[in-house]
């Protein structure tokens, strides 16, 4: 997974930490954990760049990485 990376992000909006997914330098999404009833919610950036240059990922990969990084998002809200 070398080209994925994570930073954990703590937006002002926001009371817990989020995680934020980019791809070769690109910012594909955050996770977060906002909910009262802790139901983690993926929000979906995009880049709108010209020329226009569709951004494929490995699909695999990406799952894996955020069903990793959405539990230690689900885990840093409860302590």
């Amino acid at each position: 997974m070398t080209n994925f990376s994570v930073d954990f992000v703590s937006p002002v909006e926001y009371e817990n930490l989020a995680a934020e997914v980019s791809y070769a330098g690109q910012l594909l999404c955050r996770i977060r954990t906002e909910r009262p009833d802790f139901e983690l919610e993926l929000e979906y950036f995009f880049d709108f760049r010209l020329p226009v240059v569709p951004l494929v990922i490995p699909f695999a990969e990406f799952m894996e990485l955020v069903s990793e990084v959405a539990e230690e998002v689900r885990a840093l809200r409860q302590g």
